[in-house]
């Protein structure tokens, strides 16, 4: 902390004499009374020093740093105030973007092995990754039978709001998701008129595209269910042809590990810069989920979901269904029996990866 406070902090611009070592200290001590002992070794250094670091910003957020000794002494008053505060908020908000690789910007720190560092940032890149995807966090949720429209609007200002560039990414993957769940719950026919039912379809189309951002291929495999339901086969089979390029063997599943391609992809500089969550959207293939009241399931699947307990399909094996579907409905005769074969080749090889994880 006191690394940072030197060779950072007091070296960005309006930031100097702002802070000092004493208030460092003070934070450590309050720290060290709400966590248990156990905390404070060698293994957890990064995590206490993450702690500290959220914990000076959230006094500076609050102009209020307490004395440890004498509580009711603010050691803030009338010295993290006005322009100062702000400039020191913009320079904590940058550092903690950068996680606890903000320590690199010391230039004693920096003198460490540049072969060292790189590895050290693949690993935990890797390690990242792969408690993700094994995660509660990528596992789908059932949704709530009274689920109501978002709104786009307050939720693109809560995401702008945001203050860091993870926070932002987490909201939006959040809000597309929630996008892909309301346009499967778009009517698209029964007792309407033909202006209404073309408005609902406009309303699902939109939303559906918005979902195309959340992942590699959820979003777009339910595009091609609405053209699917709307016998719109063709436009079908161009994004499922589409979608054959992105869905390919080195994509990750739930609770999957980490394969020698996936270790040698990571590997790659372009991958780390992207950070975790935009490289997740590129690689990481979550299930197809069906709820009960789903518009957007084929007649031809009979998913037994409730709101509970939604459906879920390998997206692999969506992808050759619904391929065999058009071409079926088209006549292709030719076509729909190699896509068939391809599905048959689908499940065997999806059920020796579930078998092996």
């Amino acid at each position: 902390m006191k690394i940072l406070l030197k060779d950072v902090i007091s070296e960005s611009p309006g930031c100097k004499d702002l802070l000092c070592s004493y208030f460092f200290k003070t934070i450590l001590f309050w720290l060290s009374e709400e966590l248990p002992t156990s905390m404070w070794k060698k293994d957890n250094l990064i995590p206490c020093f993450m702690k500290c670091v959220k914990r000076l910003i959230y006094c500076v957020e609050q102009s209020m740093c307490p004395h440890y000794f004498i509580p009711e002494n603010n050691l803030f008053e009338n010295k993290i105030i006005g322009h100062g505060r702000r400039k020191l908020l913009e320079t904590l908000y940058i550092l903690i973007d950068y996680g606890w690789q903000c320590i690199f910007f010391s230039a004693n720190i920096s003198m460490v092995s540049l072969i060292c560092t790189v590895q050290f940032k693949v690993d935990l890149f890797l390690n990242n990754i792969q408690k993700i995807i094994k995660s509660k966090v990528t596992f789908p949720r059932a949704m709530c039978p009274n689920v109501k429209l978002i709104d786009f609007v307050g939720s693109l200002q809560i995401v702008f709001a945001s203050q860091t560039q993870k926070l932002r990414s987490l909201l939006l993957l959040n809000m597309t998701q929630t996008g892909l769940i309301e346009a499967q719950m778009v009517l698209l026919s029964g007792l309407q008129s033909n202006h209404n039912i073309y408005k609902r379809y406009k309303q699902c189309l939109c939303n559906l595209l918005l979902s195309t951002y959340h992942d590699a291929a959820t979003g777009w495999l339910m595009l091609v269910s609405l053209f699917y339901k709307n016998k719109q086969y063709n436009k079908a089979l161009c994004v499922l042809s589409y979608l054959l390029q992105k869905i390919t063997r080195e994509k990750l599943y739930f609770g999957a590990n980490l394969s020698h391609i996936h270790r040698e992809l990571f590997r790659f500089k372009t991958f780390r810069k992207r950070g975790i969550i935009r490289t997740l959207r590129i690689l990481f293939l979550p299930s197809v989920i069906f709820y009960k009241k789903d518009y957007l399931i084929p007649n031809e699947i009979k998913t037994g979901a409730t709101d509970l307990n939604p459906a879920m399909i390998t997206p692999v094996i969506y992808l050759h269904f619904l391929t065999f579907l058009c071409h079926y409905h088209l006549h292709n005769i030719g076509n729909y029996q190699e896509s068939l074969s391809d599905l048959r080749l689908t499940i065997e090889s999806v059920m020796i990866m579930l078998t092996n994880l």
